[in-house]
C-alpha cells in the first residue's frame, strides 16, 4: 500500500517534470529531463524488486536482535541518546530485556489486522516484529535502560544477508508497523511501550 502512493507521487513529479520540460521549447532541456527522469524511474522500479522481509515470516528465534556496533550513524538519528551513553549489552542484560520484552506482549492487546480502523493503535504480536536491542545510560535517572527499535519488515536490495547487528533500521513512517519499547533492566520492568 505504501509503495503504490510513491509511485502514484513519482508519476505526478514525471508529468510535471515533463509538460514544464515541454513548454520550455529547448529540446536538449526536455532530452536531458527525460533522461533524469527514466534513470529514476528505473532505480525505483529496481528498489520495488527488492525481497521484502516480514518478521511473521521468520522463525521467532530470529527475531530479536542484539545491535553489535556502537558506530552505527543512524543510532544517534534515531532517538535523543548522547553517543558517549550507548552501549552493547551483555548476553544476560539481553536475556532480561528480551524476557520481559516478551512478557509485556502477553499483557497487550495486539490485531493481526492490517485495514481496520478500531485496530488501528493495537499492536501486531510479538512474532510480528523484528526487535533490536540496544543499551543506554540514563544520566538523569541514573539507570541502564534498553531502547528496542520494532518493525515488521522492509525491503533490502541484500536480502536477508542485512546485518541487523550491525545496521539500525531508521523508521520513517510508523503507524503500528514499527514502536519501541524502553526496558528498565536493573529493576526489571518496561517503562515505555509504544507503537509510532
Amino acid at each position: 500500500m505504501k509503495s503504490n502512493s510513491y509511485l502514484i507521487f513519482l508519476a505526478i513529479i514525471a508529468a510535471v517534470l515533463f509538460i514544464n520540460c515541454s513548454n520550455s521549447g529547448r529540446k536538449e532541456t526536455v532530452q536531458d529531463s527525460k533522461e533524469e527522469l527514466r534513470k529514476h524511474l528505473a532505480e525505483m522500479d529496481a528498489r520495488m524488486k527488492w525481497p521484502s522481509f516480514k518478521a511473521k515470516d521468520k522463525p521467532i528465534d530470529s527475531l530479536d536482535i542484539r545491535i553489535e556496533d556502537l558506530s552505527i550513524p543512524e543510532l544517534e538519528q534515531s532517538f535523543d541518546i548522547v553517543k558517549d551513553s550507548v552501549f552493547i549489552l551483555s548476553e544476560d542484560e539481553f536475556s532480561i530485556a528480551r524476557d520481559l520484552v516478551k512478557k509485556h506482549f502477553e499483557g497487550v492487546v495486539t490485531s493481526i489486522s492490517d485495514d481496520s480502523i478500531d485496530d488501528s493503535y493495537k499492536p501486531f504480536p510479538y512474532n510480528y516484529y523484528f526487535k533490536q536491542y540496544i543499551g543506554y545510560k540514563d544520566n538523569e535517572r541514573k539507570k541502564k535502560l534498553v531502547y528496542v527499535n520494532m518493525f515488521t519488515g522492509w525491503h533490502t536490495p541484500n536480502g536477508w544477508a542485512r546485518e541487523l547487528k550491525h545496521d539500525w533500521v531508521k523508521i520513517t513512517d510508523g503507524g503500528k508497523w514499527d514502536g519501541h519499547v524502553i526496558v528498565d533492566i536493573e529493576n526489571k520492568k518496561v517503562i515505555n511501550f509504544a507503537i509510532i
